[in-house]
């Protein structure tokens, strides 16, 4: 299988594979072709403009990663998707929405450490197991006036710390809950598309 992309940027999505199904031309969907492309130049003009949500870099995906990852500081940051014995997922609240717990990888430390101690700063809890690697997501944001990249590694867990979590309030954390799969399409709206690629994945 190919391989491809997503990135997030607010709830924008680029793109970055090797075909798409459907015309060039749908509304809100812009569509080029790499190389050909100006990589710097594509990028200036989606910023602006926010007519188009949906931007497709298609050609060989590796080497258009590659170079759009040259347009960006590069973060690397580890985060859980944690489950507890009753079967229920921790979920925090920041920033007016519901997000998984991760953070920036600390010098020297390996992305499982990063993961596992981040889950246990931001949700006040320990006893934490890696179960398996899960997919990675791609963001844009800005830091100190520049567009950064974020690339996290996301890492099923088990948890069995049966104190309730407490939100690291220094993060802005607000809440930290644990939350049956049943209830997450209840708070879609309040989540980030990238959260919501992991959550709905759960049976």
């Amino acid at each position: 299988m190919a391989q491809k992309y997503k990135v997030y940027y607010n709830n924008r999505v680029i793109y970055i594979t090797e075909k798409i199904k459907g015309p060039d031309n749908l509304a809100g969907y812009r569509v080029c072709h790499y190389p050909g492309a100006d990589l710097v130049e594509e990028w200036e003009r989606f910023k602006i403009d926010e007519e188009v949500t949906r931007f497709y870099l298609l050609g060989n995906a590796v080497e258009i990663m590659k170079e759009f990852k040259k347009l960006f500081v590069m973060v690397k940051a580890g985060g859980g998707l944690v489950k507890n014995e009753k079967g229920e997922y921790l979920l925090i609240f920041r920033n007016k929405k519901w997000d998984l717990p991760k953070g920036k990888m600390d010098k020297g430390e390996r992305i499982e450490e990063t993961a596992v101690r981040e889950v246990e700063e931001e949700c006040g809890i320990d006893k934490l197991k890696i179960v398996k690697p899960l997919r990675k997501s791609y963001h844009i944001y800005q830091l100190r006036g520049r567009d950064a990249l974020k690339k996290t590694y996301w890492f099923e867990m088990n948890c069995r710390d049966e104190n309730p979590p407490v939100p690291q309030a220094e993060e802005g954390i607000e809440k930290a809950i644990w939350v049956l799969p049943s209830q997450f399409k209840t708070w879609r709206r309040e989540m980030y598309p990238s959260v919501w690629d992991i959550l709905k994945k759960i049976e």
